[in-house]
């Protein structure tokens, strides 16, 4: 019987020691966790810093960093450009007077209603395309209005 109440303990130390390292691997993987959700909130916090002291000295010629910022008003800059040439691409541009968005082609802002004035109007048409009598800029063949002055366009 003492081998069988030695080969008992021993499985019960066994358990015990198996017990033991599954809680303490347990333990350890949520400090883990833990340590890694602050690590993540101290570099949110650390962007949140370096994003408010870029807001406050982004035109400061005595900041700290300013190669940094530098490089980061740049970036910014390009974004910008970016931004415009995709207007662009979907037909839109500024009006001159208030900054709206407006089509490429549109007669007034639709948001002050000041008259769009093209510096390079279209003069030149084509099989799809028919000139207007007021303006003479070429204008889409179904168009009802010319879209340079507005000018209702009769059917010839």
């Amino acid at each position: 019987m003492a081998f069988f109440e030695q080969i008992g303990k021993r499985l019960s130390e066994t358990g015990h020691n198996v017990a033991s390292k599954t809680k303490n691997l347990s333990d350890i993987a949520h400090l883990n966790n833990e340590i890694s959700e602050q690590e993540k909130k101290i570099s949110q916090l650390i962007f949140m810093l370096g994003q408010s002291y870029y807001e406050r000295h982004k035109n400061d010629n005595f900041a700290e960093e300013l190669d940094k910022i530098a490089k980061i008003n740049d970036l910014y800059s390009k974004i910008h450009q970016n931004h415009e040439r995709i207007k662009e691409i979907n037909g839109f541009h500024k009006c001159v007077n208030c900054g709206t968005n407006i089509p490429k082609d549109a007669a007034f802002c639709n948001a002050c209603g000041t008259k769009v004035e093209y510096p390079t109007m279209n003069k030149q048409g084509s099989s799809n395309t028919r000139i207007c009598s007021v303006c003479h800029n070429a204008i889409n063949k179904d168009n009802i209005f010319c879209n340079y002055c507005g000018t209702k366009i009769e059917n010839s």
